[in-house]
């Protein structure tokens, strides 16, 4: 009792409560638990703040959450990479809340640090926001709010929250980013049909999109991994192949294919 190691189970068991059973009542009081234990120069005090920000996130609770991150930020004693970990959440809490500028400003200085693993999920969510901004802005905050109900696992009111964009502005250049949002919490549902229904369709209302390869990749994987239907997931890889040669999941797809004929490699 009252040690490092009690706290560092006391975090273990936090994380399962939340990850495993979704139990955030509950794994918030065990993680009032850790720092009533853990020592004031313990990284594990700031592992757990940052475990029950992202909880209150998903409770919807954004106010509490970005005061936590905040906090976090403010710190002395902390890694330079929990530092880094609590900029991004409150850069995406700032994002969920169409607070876009505000958003973009934080993830800037995230950018910056090319050496850091959470560089490259900041210039993503940076350049997303800076290319539907403007005349797009309306649309993008439905897709921000839309966003959070994915995180909150909300996953039903988030499947309608993307296809109302699709339906109310199909003209809109983040259509077929709802589509593929759409397709991606279907199969996280395990809606493993209706995700690859989604997908095609998605190809087939913007022939002209970037993402159309994104949407073979999915394909392709649901067949693998969720269907199991190796032979339509080989055959969707190799049609990726075929219309995006030089697409970024070109090596992937080859490798899948390899791996799923027993090819010797």
């Amino acid at each position: 009792k009252n040690t490092e190691i009690a706290a560092s189970c006391y975090l273990q068991v936090a994380k399962i409560q939340f990850e495993k059973f979704s139990k955030l009542d509950d794994a918030i009081s065990t993680l009032e638990q850790l720092q009533k234990i853990v020592p004031p120069t313990s990284q594990l005090r700031i592992d757990g703040k940052l475990l029950s920000a992202e909880i209150f996130t998903q409770l919807g609770d954004t106010s509490k959450s970005s005061e936590m991150y905040r906090s976090i930020i403010d710190e002395k004693r902390i890694l330079t990479s929990q530092k880094e970990l609590a900029s991004f959440r409150l850069a995406e809490i700032l994002y969920f809340n169409g607070n876009f500028t505000e958003a973009t400003k934080m993830l800037d200085g995230l950018t910056k640090i090319l050496t850091t693993d959470i560089a490259n999920d900041a210039l993503t969510l940076s350049l997303f926001i800076t290319a539907n901004q403007g005349k797009e802005e309306f649309v993008l905050k439905k897709f921000a709010a839309a966003d959070f109900l994915v995180r909150q696992k909300k996953y039903d009111e988030a499947i309608a929250a993307f296809q109302n964009i699709v339906k109310n502005s199909p003209t809109s250049e983040l259509a077929d980013d709802a589509y593929i949002h759409v397709g991606t919490t279907q199969n996280t549902r395990k809606q493993f049909d209706e995700a690859i229904a989604t997908f095609q369709k998605m190809i087939t209302d913007f022939p002209e999109s970037m993402q159309r390869d994104v949407a073979l990749i999915h394909i392709a994987t649901i067949y693998e991994n969720g269907l199991h239907q190796i032979p339509k997931a080989i055959e969707t890889y190799e049609k990726l192949l075929e219309d995006f040669p030089l697409s970024l999941y070109a090596n992937e797809a080859r490798k899948r294919i390899r791996t799923l004929r027993g090819d010797t490699l």
